[in-house]
């Protein structure tokens, strides 16, 4: 998607019915990168999810603080 946004947005505005502009924007601020998974991330994931069920987004609470980690050995 980095190297070709043009083409992603044109892929997924349509898709999330979210006009190409916007979805153009939004893949220019996203870093792609990977990192490992933690608490702290999944506890604001949590707010983040939270939020979008107080907006009627979601049908259900979501808790990722409950979420299994992953440990490589």
């Amino acid at each position: 998607m980095k190297l070709n946004p043009d083409d992603a947005a044109a892929i997924l505005a349509p898709l999330w019915h979210i006009d190409r502009d916007i979805v153009e924007e939004a893949i220019s601020h996203r870093s792609y990168s990977l990192r490992p998974v933690n608490k702290a991330g999944l506890i604001e994931q949590k707010k983040i999810a939270a939020a979008f069920f107080d907006q009627g987004l979601l049908p259900r609470p979501i808790d990722g603080s409950e979420a299994a980690i992953w440990r490589p050995e």
